[in-house]
């Protein structure tokens, strides 16, 4: 599951990022719809940026957007709770990306290291080698 900023990275063509997603299964590439929604924001902020929204629906196209369900929901309200409790609060964006790669078994893949305090969330870094 990429998180927003591998999405930019890959956008932006980032060689080093790109050089891991060209040995993913492209059918194991997917996105939370909270992501999904972050991008299409960061378009609408953009709307002259025409190279910038072909390039993005070229990207976002080959992604599978995996829907935000009733058990992701319950996910993100106990890893919140939990979270805040340790003193670990992340933004509630983030946290609601956590649970739903929590919630479908995926590794999470971002550059953000706000993530690794999150028990139990593989998360790669495709920025390093």
């Amino acid at each position: 599951m990429f998180d927003t900023n591998t999405v930019s990275d890959i956008i932006r063509g980032d060689e080093m990022v790109l050089r891991h997603v060209e040995r993913l299964d492209p059918r194991r590439c997917c996105v939370s719809a909270v992501t999904a929604g972050e991008v299409a924001y960061g378009l609408a902020r953009r709307p002259d940026a025409t190279r910038l929204h072909r390039l993005t629906h070229a990207v976002m196209d080959h992604l599978e957007v995996l829907p935000w369900d009733r058990e992701t929901a319950q996910r993100y309200g106990r890893l919140r709770a939990s979270q805040e409790r340790h003193g670990l609060p992340l933004g509630a964006l983030d946290m609601m990306i956590a649970a739903h790669a929590l919630t479908c078994e995926r590794t999470l893949v971002t550059s953000d290291q706000a993530f690794a305090t999150i028990k139990g969330l593989e998360v790669r870094n495709f920025r390093i080698g």
